[in-house]
């Protein structure tokens, strides 16, 4: 058989089956859709029976009823029954009045025993009463007005169905009708498919074998030019991600390489005081005292990496989730420099904070534990280059957004590092980094940080002398929060 049969035999296949498909759905919802909107009819109908009840005159009630009910069927084309609090029918528009003694108690009908749970019950069956099948609505309402307990509205089960019969026909004849158009389309199009398509074949084998520079000649701008030019983008995409996944893995091994050498440093330097401690040392108080110190050092250097490999990862990962909400920043900034002034002391340098004094609130939108880790890690970045000088901490808010920044006097970052700076690992000076206990990761999780709240981390310097790392946040009006 050959291919422009197979192709349209194919089409025509799922052309029925599709329209197999779309006749059982649309029917299956439609049915369910007209159930739901009857079930809500006769439930707004009852109710407003309801409200009429207590105004029909009390000394004739049942014969006032019994022509209530006639009334009703007639204009709502319903089956109306009502009946008391124990199941006996006092009016049916489809029993005559005089033969009701010999209707059977309806309590324990299926929509009766749920109205009397829930307020109202639905349910479908064939009436013993009157021979047909109805689906039936009853609601249940207690009134000391009027003795009736029970509205029970029902609508033949051929009415509510037969709209659903006529769409399912309908699709029938217009699936036939689109068919036989469709064939006809399709075997006249298929000649001219045929010959792109080997094309494209011949394409895709080709990048199957590895060739993905092979690319398929585009004619035209129809579907089968598409085809040919969305087969030439996914050549395109496979070889960009398989030079991505190549980088990737660099990538990836170079940071498991760069994870190891900074595991080893720490790990080697405490394997080699517990030996000299195990080999005699330990006898020595000095030399027990300084290496147990220094063990502790680079144990609390190791879980310092462990902690920050570990939060990189669930950032990456996806894993921390951001706990957006809006608050003060002026707050937190406050905090953070009440619980830096210490340690600045410590080292000389000066500690500012600037900030207006005349403002007290300035709401941003964001996660503050992550916001405040964000600005521990540039602060202790800016405490550990600035060997004099000082420190700066402060905002700069505009209509939009607020511009947080720490400001240092430090040696400057030249302009071909500032890209490099964040990623993890890197350390423009190895030596002061590791002595004042860096890991390297502190400004890869700002970034992240940042990332994840659609925000970026920046840095200005001449170079030299001093740098500016920013990053920005929106602002919440007072409006906006209420």
């Amino acid at each position: 058989m050959g291919i422009r049969r197979k192709f349209s035999l194919a089409f025509a296949a799922i052309i029925v089956g599709g329209l197999i498909l779309l006749t059982i759905i649309l029917s299956v919802i439609t049915r369910e859709y007209l159930d739901e909107l009857h079930v809500d009819m006769l439930r707004r109908e009852a109710h407003t029976i309801e409200e009429i009840l207590p105004y029909l005159p009390q000394g004739e009630f049942r014969i006032a009823l019994d022509s209530l009910a006639e009334n009703l069927s007639h204009s709502l084309q319903l089956r109306v029954t009502f009946m008391d609090e124990h199941g006996e029918v006092l009016a049916d528009s489809d029993v005559d009045f005089a033969y009701l003694d010999t209707v059977e108690n309806h309590l324990q009908r299926p929509e009766v025993r749920e109205a009397k749970k829930i307020g109202w019950g639905v349910s479908e069956r064939s009436s013993a009463t009157v021979g047909k099948s109805f689906v039936y609505l009853a609601s249940h309402k207690l009134d000391p007005k009027t003795p009736v307990s029970y509205v029970r509205l029902a609508k033949p089960l051929e009415d509510v169905r037969r709209t659903v019969t006529d769409l399912r026909t309908l699709l029938i004849l217009g699936g036939l009708v689109i068919l036989i158009i469709s064939l006809i389309i399709i075997w006249i199009l298929s000649r001219r498919i045929t010959s792109p398509l080997k094309e494209m074949a011949w394409t895709a084998r080709s990048i199957a074998e590895g060739n993905y520079t092979a690319r398929a000649k585009v004619r035209g701008r129809d579907e089968v030019a598409q085809l040919a030019s969305a087969l030439n983008q996914m050549a395109e995409t496979i070889q960009s991600d398989i030079q991505q996944m190549r980088k990737l893995q660099r990538a990836r091994t170079e940071f498991i390489g760069n994870t190891s050498h900074e595991l080893k440093t720490p790990i080697a330097s405490i394997k080699g005081y517990i030996e000299t401690l195990l080999s005699g040392g330990i006898e020595d108080s000095e030399v027990n005292q300084k290496f147990l110190t220094r063990a502790q050092k680079n144990a609390e250097r190791l879980q310092m990496l462990v902690q920050d490999l570990v939060q990189i990862s669930r950032i990456e990962s996806g894993e921390m989730r951001m706990s957006i909400r809006f608050f003060n920043i002026l707050d937190l900034l406050r905090e953070l420099y009440q619980d830096y002034l210490q340690q600045f002391e410590e080292t000389g340098l000066s500690w500012y904070l600037d900030i207006s004094d005349e403002v007290e609130v300035l709401k941003v939108q964001g996660d503050k534990e992550r916001i405040k880790q964000v600005l521990t890690n540039l602060i202790t970045n800016a405490m550990k280059y600035t060997e004099e000088g000082s420190v700066t901490l402060g905002v700069k808010p505009d209509a939009e957004q607020v511009i947080v920044y720490v400001e240092d006097t430090g040696p400057g970052i030249p302009e071909e590092l500032r890209d490099r700076i964040f990623e993890r690992f890197y350390r423009m000076d190895k030596d002061r980094s590791r002595a004042v206990g860096g890991t390297g990761l502190g400004l890869a999780i700002v970034k992240h940080i940042l990332s994840a709240h659609n925000s970026g981390i920046h840095v200005e310097s001449d170079g030299h002398s001093g740098s500016c790392f920013w990053f920005t946040l929106k602002r919440i009006r007072a409006e906006a929060e209420s």
